[in-house]
């Protein structure tokens, strides 16, 4: 099922103002089937329409919702998957829209903990909002230097929640608590 998400701009000498913003859900049908539609809503709710100027109707497709969904998830699982997990630290150039920091701050991590591991436990998705929140584990090895602690080569765990939100299928924000401290304990006790 296609979501059409309709914009009635209502101009009045210089002004325009935007007076209702609908999201239809319409069987598949013809665009132009689906445009008349929309308008006959919008006609058919609209309590007191002002007596001047003049309405314009725009349209935006969005893809499915489940659609969506799916495909919002199956983005940060490849950050699990490949960028983590396969160390591709390259790929944050395709999921991130700002991978600078991202690229850097995944190198050096993989540079102390090269073995390092992540597990999806669970993923939930809102296509409203366009954001995703992972709850993760990962498991490693420290055979590298991390924050002034000399490698101990001791299998390390700790588990994290990252929230994104994504636009046109790309993380455009993101944000991980991760449990550094218990990390620090497990490399730093003798």
């Amino acid at each position: 099922m296609t979501i059409w998400v309709l914009q009635v701009y209502h101009f009045a000498g210089l002004h325009r103002t935007v007076q209702v913003f609908y999201s239809l859900s319409i069987p598949p049908a013809s665009v132009q089937h689906q445009r008349i539609q929309a308008e006959d809503l919008f006609k058919s709710t609209c309590v007191d329409p002002p007596n001047f100027g003049y309405f314009s109707f725009t349209y935006k497709r969005v893809w499915n919702m489940s659609e969506l969904i799916d495909e919002n998830k199956a983005l940060m699982r490849r950050v699990y998957e490949e960028m983590w997990n396969q160390a591709k630290v390259e790929i944050a150039s395709q999921i991130f829209d700002q991978p600078a920091g991202v690229e850097r701050f995944v190198s050096q991590f993989l540079l102390s903990f090269p073995d390092l591991q992540h597990t999806v436990e669970d993923m939930i998705a809102d296509a409203d909002r366009a954001q995703v929140a992972v709850r993760f584990i990962a498991k490693g090895t420290h055979r590298g230097p991390w924050l002034g602690f000399a490698p101990t080569n001791r299998v390390i765990k700790y588990s994290g929640v990252t929230w994104a939100r994504i636009v046109d299928g790309r993380i455009i924000e993101h944000h991980t608590w991760w449990d550094k401290a218990g990390l620090i304990e497990q490399i730093s006790h003798k």
